[in-house]
Order: C-alpha cells, then sequence, then structure tokens
C-alpha cells in the first residue's frame, strides 16, 4: 500500500512540473488522430478530465452520468466558439481555475448536488473546449479534430470513474482508499497553483 502511494505521489510530482500545456506549442492541427492525441499533450487537460471522473463518480446517482456528459457538451461547444475567436487571457484563467476546483473538491472532497455540480462543470469545460478551438483550422479537418478530442475526453472520463470505483469501493480499506481520493485532489491542485504561480 505504501508502495503505491509513493507511486501516486511521485506521478503527480512529475505532473507539477511538466511545463507542457495542452494548447500551447502542440505543432500543426491536422483532423482526427491529432484531435485524438491533443488533450494527452498537456497536463492541464488530462488531468481536470480524469478529475472529473473520479469527482463524479464520488457524487455518485446520477452525477457519475450527468457531470462528464456536461464537460463533453460544454467542451464542444466552446470549442466551436473559439473557432471564431482566438485563445484569450480569459481562457487560460478558466483553465487555472478549473484546476484549483477540481482539486479542492477532491481533496476536501467537496459533494455537492448533482445539479450544481454539472453546472460547475460545465462553466469550467466551456474553456478547455475554448482553448482547443482557437487553434482549429476551419473545414473538415476541424470538425474530424473536434470529433478526436471529444473521443479522447470520454475515454478519460470513463478512466476517471474506473479509478474512483476502485478507490471508493466498500471495505476495510475504504478510509486508505479516501486518502488516496484526497491524495489526487491535492495533486490536482498542486497543478493548478504551479500555473498560476508560472
Amino acid at each position: 500500500m505504501r508502495r503505491a502511494v509513493w507511486t501516486i505521489v511521485a506521478t503527480l510530482g512529475l505532473l507539477v512540473a511538466a511545463p507542457a500545456w495542452a494548447h500551447v506549442g502542440v505543432g500543426p492541427i491536422s483532423g482526427f488522430p491529432s484531435g485524438v492525441l491533443h488533450p494527452l499533450s498537456g497536463a492541464d487537460h488530462w488531468v481536470a478530465m480524469v478529475a472529473v471522473g473520479i469527482w463524479a463518480r464520488f457524487l455518485g446517482g446520477r452525477g457519475i452520468l450527468t457531470v462528464p456528459l456536461g464537460f463533453v457538451a460544454s467542451m464542444a461547444l466552446g470549442s466551436l466558439v473559439g473557432v471564431h475567436g482566438r485563445a484569450a487571457l480569459w481562457t487560460e484563467t478558466g483553465i487555472l481555475a478549473s484546476l484549483l476546483f477540481f482539486g479542492l473538491a477532491l481533496l476536501l472532497p467537496l459533494r455537492l448536488t448533482t445539479w450544481l455540480g454539472s453546472t460547475l462543470v460545465t462553466v469550467f469545460a466551456f474553456f478547455h473546449g475554448h482553448a482547443y478551438g482557437a487553434e482549429i483550422p476551419p473545414g473538415r479537418a476541424g470538425w474530424a479534430y473536434i470529433v478526436g478530442f471529444v473521443a479522447t475526453t470520454v475515454l478519460l472520463h470513463l478512466l476517471g470513474i474506473l479509478l474512483g470505483e476502485g478507490l471508493l469501493r466498500g471495505g476495510d480499506r475504504l478510509r486508505r482508499r479516501h486518502r488516496l481520493v484526497r491524495l489526487a485532489g491535492l495533486g490536482v491542485l498542486m497543478l493548478g497553483v504551479g500555473g498560476v504561480l508560472a
């Protein structure tokens, strides 16, 4: 158990130290393959997406479905808005705020109503989508790119839900597993703080 905890701590430490943000310097954007890989190229996006899945599992009930779906729908909408504009300062601020919120949501852990949790996640997802959309070229390749990063986002949410299921499952180790959820939240929070201080 201690080895698993230290592995998580080391991994989260590397995430915090990683300078890459998914929407900065990722190279040319060209269709579906680029869209699939784009969320994985920077910790700010994929960590947030996995954290959403873990938190959705923590909320339970309809939240397991509505929270991730709200994220995906809002992110897609944000990307469409971003296509007609360009990345702005408020986009970066919104992404960093999402990391701070998701980190605190897991660290505390924060239990909200499904409606409020879904609403907050939807707001933050818009910023992630807008950052993607600001890089999308017009035309067919842009639509394929959107489909690609939406598919990856869904998979990252599912990964988070599965991780949350494993960590929150009942049994005599439930308290230890809750500590791991809080530890994951601390890592997400540190990533957000690192982005603010950078």
